[in-house]
């Protein structure tokens, strides 16, 4: 996908009905929500900015336990993820992908996020949804 397909993907996300950011209790990204049993669980619909572009079929827990237990960078994943990489079209698209996380780490609200998202959309040159 290329950085507006991207930037769709995650917008469309983040607008569904009861979305919410993919944190942890303690404020973590994750790519994906947490069960009840106090797992990962790729089936989960709290993901963060590049968590909902991660397709289920190349999700793995490990993405979301680094050495301090909070989970890879963006950067990192595409680095360990090579499947995951493959993804994005382009190195531009990798770098929106990468700032986006980084909007979404930053936000305290999924509204903040969309916001941020937009922002950063505008800065590429690419189509919003902003109204």
């Amino acid at each position: 996908m290329n950085a507006q397909e991207a930037y769709n993907k995650m917008r469309h996300w983040f607008t569904l009905p009861g979305a919410v950011l993919g944190q942890t209790d303690d404020g973590f990204c994750a790519y994906r929500g947490i069960n009840e049993h106090g797992d990962h669980d790729k089936l989960s619909n709290v993901r963060c900015a590049v968590g909902c572009l991660i397709p289920n079929d190349l999700y793995s827990p490990y993405m979301d336990s680094g050495e301090q237990g909070d989970g890879m960078q963006a950067g990192q994943l595409l680095d360990y993820y090579p499947d995951v990489r493959k993804l994005f079209d382009d190195d531009l698209a990798m770098e929106f992908v990468q700032k986006a996380q980084t909007r979404h780490d930053d936000s305290s609200t999924v509204d903040q996020f969309i916001e941020k998202l937009d922002r950063l959309a505008d800065d590429y040159g690419l189509m919003t949804h902003a109204t």
